[in-house]
């Protein structure tokens, strides 16, 4: 697992991330929006469509609006 203050990437097979994530997918890749209390607010996998993209943009801004 590759670590960094604002992302982590794990590769190969790891079957406890893919249940406790919901990652059903082994070939997609994943995005999390992760609120400062450490939980997932958001999650998307492969390329985003128009709708998901405006949703994603919903949710950052109610993240960074609250005190």
């Amino acid at each position: 697992m590759n670590r960094s203050k604002h992302y982590f990437s794990i590769r190969g097979d790891v079957p406890q991330s893919v249940e406790v994530f919901g990652m059903e997918n082994k070939y997609a890749g994943y995005v999390f929006l992760v609120d400062s209390c450490c939980q997932i607010r958001w999650k998307a996998a492969g390329i985003a469509t128009g709708e998901e993209l405006e949703e994603y943009k919903c949710v950052i801004k109610n993240l960074t609006e609250k005190p």
